[in-house]
């Protein structure tokens, strides 16, 4: 075998095993997903401070998922969040949650996850919410992971996200 046709099986090989290896790789297309009964909306302080914690569990709607271009040999698949059209009662009130941002799932011993979005709430200006790099995406391509502004700490916004594909393939 010459050079040039191992060094072209060598890279084969990788792209092919880089795309087994990585949940969810290997899809092309634009995906909507869905919020679960279990995704909530809460606002308030968390430990160490001491204060209510106002949470509802009516938050709903869709967003929309899209596989970005990435290095084949990156052990993390990279997409782009948007169109994110969410609803929840806050305070008794009716709230659009509007917003984009970006979630990436792979990882070299454990599956990891992060998602990472700039979201407006009830008209207010774009906030960054982000779940840092954490343990899971094991099950992807359903997502199950918390959102905040502050790490969970003192006054603070927090979306718990539970999504999965919405049903019969819509693009």
């Amino acid at each position: 075998m010459t050079r040039r046709r191992l060094r072209g099986a060598v890279l084969a090989s990788t792209l092919l095993l880089t795309t087994l290896a990585i949940p969810g790789a290997g899809g092309s297309t634009a995906k909507t997903y869905l919020l679960l009964p279990k995704s909530t909306f809460s606002e308030g302080c968390f430990p160490p401070c001491l204060c209510p914690v106002f949470i509802t569990d009516d938050l709903r709607g869709i967003f929309t998922l899209t596989p970005l271009p990435s290095d084949p040999v990156s052990l993390f698949r990279d997409y782009a969040v948007t169109n994110v059209r969410w609803r929840a009662t806050i305070f008794g009130k009716d709230a659009s949650i509007t917003g984009s941002g970006t979630y990436r799932v792979g990882g070299e011993f454990a599956v990891e996850q992060q998602l990472a979005l700039d979201l407006a709430i009830g008209g207010d200006p774009p906030r960054h919410f982000d779940s840092g790099l954490v343990p899971g995406g094991g099950e992807f391509p359903k997502i199950a992971t918390t959102i905040s502004l502050h790490s969970q700490t003192c006054f603070d916004t927090v979306i718990d996200v539970r999504a999965a594909p919405a049903p019969g393939g819509c693009q």
